[in-house]
């Protein structure tokens, strides 16, 4: 008889998803509603507006580097729920703020504590996921930042303008909360900590970096959809374009079900080509525009792709390194992702200012084939070469273990 495949849906991973999903979902509540309560409570102006947003994503980029040594040095269940207790505890501090620049420390500090979460939870998901299921686990595990974002920015908006702001910080503080209550029932892995000194070998996994390269190539490209959409909806006469989060939502959810079992079948190579081919496609789509029909077509396609890519990067480099190398390896694959954020709608802007908005959403279909060769070419190979080596490795270690 076959082997039956190792459950994917237990207990831990039901729990890891729960968590995960509560966590985003009540971080998404205050997205589109912070900047609101800075302008109507503190007078923030717009370019105030811009530091809240960048002092988040910089502070996570900060602190990843040493989220990872944490986790693989310091012990994964004790870091985890330092990081989802503080993370938990700074929701509620933002409408204690008197100034504006104590609101923008608040927020420094919660993106601080976002970086170690996210990289535990992720950390975390690859020590419970079966390796031959890695692919798709980590696909079903990230639709809880997708779902989120689907439901969770409007529901914010929508309990802002019946309740509140009140309401509002107390309705994120409800689900965070609840997140954080049912960590502390998840199983966490009871593989020692590996003790080591802070150099750059335990912030840094290098043997990630091929990879991780491409992570920074299409979060750079995704960050101008998101900073670019609402003006570019109103240049084409499409007020409302909430939408085409949706859409894009339901592309990358369709995606992540069926990617991560071809992958785990196929390796990365087929599911990360039709990724770029179609997120490629979906950006001509975009640049092409008229109208409500070709934008939310656009949608569905850079969902598909971005649901496709994405996961696949993510369990790529978990498979590249040891387990106890996990944790700075993730935190590694993180920062290319917060460096393409933060840098790619900054540079995206300064296309769109020297051409048109159209133009650069075209020109960012052909940019796309740059991490497509550049995967086929080397990264591939090299991802290839180190998982087996790493494979082998694993494997002589239980052999030894089993033989002593």
């Amino acid at each position: 008889m076959p082997n039956r495949p190792a459950p994917l849906w237990t207990r831990n991973f039901l729990l890891l998803f729960i968590t995960g999903f509560l966590m985003n979902f009540g971080f998404q509540f205050l997205l589109p509603t912070l900047p609101l309560y800075a302008m109507d409570q503190l007078g923030a102006n717009p370019a105030q507006i811009g530091y809240l947003i960048s002092a988040y994503a910089i502070a996570a980029l900060l602190v990843r580097p040493f989220s990872g040594y944490a986790y693989d040095s310091l012990g994964k269940k004790k870091t985890y729920l330092l990081s989802m207790a503080f993370f938990t505890a700074l929701t509620f501090t933002y409408q204690y703020a008197g100034t504006f620049f104590l609101f923008l420390c608040f927020r420094f500090l919660h993106g601080l504590t976002f970086g170690v979460a996210s990289t535990g939870s992720a950390t975390l998901l690859a020590d419970i996921v079966p390796p031959a299921r890695r692919g798709e686990g980590m696909g079903i595990h990230g639709l809880t930042h997708t779902l989120s974002m689907a439901v969770g920015p409007a529901a914010g908006l929508w309990i802002l303008a019946a309740s509140g702001y009140p309401r509002l910080f107390a309705g994120a503080g409800f689900f965070i909360t609840l997140s954080f209550v049912i960590s502390f029932f998840i199983d966490y892995p009871r593989q020692p900590a590996a003790a080591q000194k802070i150099s750059v070998s335990s912030i840094f996994e290098k043997r990630v970096v091929s990879v991780a390269i491409l992570a920074m190539c299409t979060s750079s490209l995704f960050s101008g959809v998101v900073a670019f959409i609402t003006v570019y909806g109103k240049a084409i006469n499409v007020d409302d374009v909430s939408l085409f989060f949706v859409i894009n939502s339901l592309g990358v959810i369709l995606t992540r079900i069926f990617a991560g079992r071809v992958q785990d079948r196929s390796g990365p190579k087929p599911v990360i080509t039709f990724g770029y081919l179609v997120m490629a496609a979906g950006f001509i789509a975009l640049s092409q525009s008229r109208g409500v029909a070709m934008l939310y077509f656009s949608a569905l396609l850079i969902g598909l792709g971005n649901g496709s890519i994405m996961p696949a990067l993510q369990a790529m480099v978990i498979d590249m390194v040891e387990p106890e190398r996990r944790g700075v390896a993730t935190s590694t694959h993180f920062m290319a992702l917060d460096l393409g954020i933060a840098g790619g709608s900054v540079i995206l802007g300064w296309v769109a200012e020297l051409t048109s908005l159209s133009t650069m959403f075209f020109l960012g279909a052909f940019y796309l084939l740059l991490p497509l060769f550049l995967f086929l070419s080397y990264s591939l190979r090299d991802y290839e070469a180190k998982a087996a080596a790493v494979g082998d490795t694993v494997k002589k270690i239980s052999y030894q273990d089993t033989a002593g």
